[in-house]
Formats: structure tokens, sequence, C-alpha cells
């Protein structure tokens, strides 16, 4: 951790793609995924916390109760009750929810994601505390032909789950001008690795740095 008192703390909370998973398999060293570039980047003056789960939800509750944790809105305030003062957050966050078995709509989840913003706000001014920035970040577009090829990935998604995904960036975009977030539409400039879902290596080196100047300019 960054035991600078004076650090700005930004909290980065998400799925897979922020807990840094390897298409192939395990995760990426804490040097190369995105968070880890970030808090290199930034320096000892910001202290990033990579809060990031595979299979996470913005808010649907999984049918196996062994992945109820996978529901991130139930523990969002929690985590940022854990990091408090919290000078941003990042949020990236949204594919899970168009996995077959949930089925749900990109207006849906975009709406949900609203909630994040407005809520923490709403939280911050009961509790006196000085609400964060908050940044957003679109997902990289799914590549269904990879996605079918990998053993563990047929049904979990299907192409109406990748329109889905495909929707996001323009959506967000007009969700962080009416909230007045920053936005980082990661659809361009990022690519999926091998199995079609997450981030490949060159990928989270462009969304940390990106992330970065965005931080540093404001």
């Amino acid at each position: 951790m960054n035991t600078n008192p004076k650090a700005k703390t930004v909290l980065c909370f998400g799925d897979s793609n922020v807990q840094g998973a390897h298409p192939v398999s395990g995760r990426f060293a804490a040097n190369e995924r995105w968070t880890g570039i970030l808090q290199d980047q930034l320096g000892e003056d910001y202290y990033v916390i990579e809060e990031g789960l595979g299979g996470r939800t913005t808010n649907i509750d999984h049918p196996d109760p062994k992945k109820s944790s996978r529901n991130g809105y139930k523990f969002f305030f929690g985590i940022f009750e854990t990091h408090r003062p919290v000078d941003l957050v990042v949020l990236m966050i949204g594919p899970n929810d168009f996995k077959t078995i949930f089925d749900r709509s990109a207006e849906e989840t975009v709406e949900v994601i609203s909630r994040y913003v407005t809520e923490t706000r709403e939280y911050c001014k009961e509790k006196e505390y000085q609400p964060p920035r908050f940044v957003l970040i679109s997902p990289a577009y799914v590549n269904m032909e990879a996605v079918n090829k990998h053993p563990e990935n047929p049904g979990i998604f299907d192409q109406s789950s990748a329109d889905k995904v495909s929707r996001m960036p323009a959506l967000l975009k007009k969700l962080a001008e009416a909230t007045g977030c920053d936005f980082i539409d990661a659809a361009l400039i990022t690519h999926p690795g091998e199995d079609g879902l997450h981030l490949d290596k060159n990928s989270h080196t462009v969304i940390g740095q990106e992330l970065a100047k965005i931080i540093s300019e404001n």
C-alpha cells in the first residue's frame, strides 16, 4: 500500500478486466495490469486500489449461491467505506450483465451504473463526505469468434451479448456528459485477448496511461 498520508485515493471498481484477468489463465502481473500501470504513472501522490472481481455484475444476483459476491452493488458501498476518504472512483463494469443467463439490456445496465454515481453522491452528502470524482470506462468489444473457440466460454455469451457490449460506449458517454463524469471509450483503444473477452497485455498499458493522463490533467 501507499503510506503517503497525503496521497489521493483512487478506487478502481469492476469485473475481471479490473482484476487483471489474463485471457488464457491466471492474472497479469501487478506491474502489467492497468491498475498497476496507473499507480506507476501517478506515483506516490496517489494510492490506487484495485477492486476487481471476475464475473461481477452491476447489481444482478448469480443463481449459484457460492457466487453471491458477484453482485457489485451489494458490496460497493462497503468497499467505498473501507477505503474512505476516496477522491476518485473508476468504474469499469457491465459486460457480465449480458451473459445469456441474465439477458439484460444495455440500457438497463447503464441505468444501474448511473445509480453508482448519483447514489454515491447522495451518500456522501448524507455522511458529509467530500464526494469523489468519477471516471467511467467502457468495455472492449467482444470477439465472438474467439469466445466460441475457447473451451470454457461457449454458451456464456452469444452474439446478442456482444451486440449489447458494443452499445455501451455511446450510452456511457451520454451518461458521463449528463452527470459530470470523465469518460474513456476503451473500445476505441483496447482489444480482447485470445479468449475474446479479457484485455490483452497492451490494452492494459493503454488504459493505464490514458487514465493517468486524465487524472493528472484535472
